[in-house]
């Protein structure tokens, strides 16, 4: 897969899906470019915890345990990223980190 330079491959598992309550983060173009690359599926199995108040999901940083985890890959510049970052608090509430996944 070719990345544009200044792009990020972005997993969304949860709130940030399409259909989900924040995906209104990744749609607006007031927050910065951002792609749907696909469906994708992580090649490890992690822990998901839905927990909160409001049922918000989790991926504990325990690889090898749990189940794999289905979600979106996009495509996104800085600014999109940024405003991830600051809608999860990273990286004091969700810490973003690489991980393998396969598209669909």
């Amino acid at each position: 897969m070719i990345i544009k330079p200044g792009r990020y491959l972005i997993f969304v598992y949860g709130t940030l899906k399409t259909g989900q309550p924040n995906h209104y983060v990744i749609k607006d173009p007031d927050n910065g470019e951002a792609d749907f690359v696909g469906y994708a599926e992580t090649v490890d199995k992690w822990p998901l915890v839905i927990a909160s108040l409001y049922n918000v999901p989790y991926l504990l940083h325990k690889p090898h345990f749990g189940k794999k985890i289905t979600g979106e890959i996009w495509s996104v510049d800085i600014n999109m990223r940024n405003k991830m970052d600051d809608l999860e608090s990273h990286p004091r509430f969700y810490r973003r980190f690489e991980i393998p996944v396969l598209l669909d």
